[in-house]
């Protein structure tokens, strides 16, 4: 069993205070959201205060980690820009560094910024709930949580939508994943 305390107390260590706690209140959401769609609380919980706990790394860092990923992971990742490695490269960093094996939760922190296609429950939470942590400044925040707790899949859809504007606005490649979730949700809600 993996020990939310003790990794809280170990995050706090690596992360910087503003990251530490948009990673708590990221927790917050995602245990809060667990319980509305009926997945495991206390995983959710645990992944999503560990989602960012390789954001702060240099780009060499997330780099050498990312080539000790998964083969796919490496190749569906290495073309785009480092900043989206913190997730994958999650998935090695908590193997090595926290003794975290558990598929579910590492496989929900490797996607929660670019989303695939027929998520599970526990990746779509952790997906939307890094975008709806009580620290966010959106001016709509409130109705996105409420949202949440009632159709999660239109702030999935949200969230690809503000991914896809943002790199359409900086003239950068799209990850194909954050596509395929968007055209899955679409599909899902039935547009």
């Amino acid at each position: 069993m993996i020990d939310y305390d003790i990794c809280k107390e170990k995050l706090k260590s690596i992360l910087s205070e503003k990251r530490f706690i948009h990673s708590v209140n990221v927790s917050r959401a995602a245990e809060k959201l667990a319980v509305r769609y009926g997945t495991d609380a206390e995983k959710a919980k645990i992944a999503g205060l560990l989602h960012d706990v390789c954001k702060e790394m240099d780009e060499k860092t997330l780099s050498e980690l990312l080539s000790e990923a998964k083969p796919e992971l490496f190749n569906a990742f290495k073309k785009f820009p480092f900043k989206l490695y913190h997730g994958p490269v999650a998935t090695v960093y908590l193997k090595k560094e926290f003794g975290i094996d558990d598929e579910e939760i590492l496989n929900s922190i490797c996607f929660h910024t670019t989303g695939h296609k027929n998520m599970t429950v526990m990746e779509e939470i952790i997906f939307v709930a890094d975008d709806i942590s009580d620290e966010r400044p959106f001016d709509n925040l409130k109705e996105l949580q409420a949202l949440s707790l009632e159709n999660i899949n239109l702030v999935a859809i949200q969230k690809c939508t503000w991914a896809i504007q943002k790199c359409l606005n900086k003239r950068i490649t799209i990850h194909p994943y954050t596509v395929e979730t968007y055209n899955d949700m679409i599909e899902k809600e039935g547009n």
